[in-house]
């Protein structure tokens, strides 16, 4: 009985799409699409889920790094954490936050694509 619950008001999860580098991405090209120089590279952080309280605040952040031209990209909770859920498909379990985050990640990296600061995975 449950499992049946369970399949019925399941739905499937957005999936986080899939990026790489543009091979040809250049230094100006990151500081025009809002990358700040940092150390030996270049950082670029966007709120991807705001926590109101009373007040909005910035939950879940996504941060992209540039070095040595490779491109990490890690997603952080307000407590410093990484925000699991986007790596472990186990613990989406119909998870709005999870959801909003995704959505709003696929727009971000989809924006930085159009810049040729990345290209998507197919």
């Amino acid at each position: 009985m449950a499992q049946e619950f369970l399949a019925r008001t399941s739905k499937k999860m957005t999936e986080p799409k899939k990026y790489k580098l543009n091979n040809d991405v250049t230094p100006s090209m990151l500081i025009k699409a809002g990358f700040d120089q940092s150390g030996d590279g270049f950082v670029i952080d966007r709120v991807l889920y705001m926590y109101d309280n009373g007040g909005r605040l910035p939950y879940i952040t996504l941060r992209l790094y540039y070095s040595n031209g490779k491109l990490t990209q890690t997603l952080i909770c307000e407590s410093g954490e990484t925000y699991i859920p986007f790596y472990n498909p186990e613990l989406r379990h119909n998870n709005r936050v999870y959801e909003t985050v995704v959505n709003k990640y696929n727009r971000i990296m989809d924006y930085f694509v159009r810049l040729k600061i990345l290209d998507e995975v197919t």
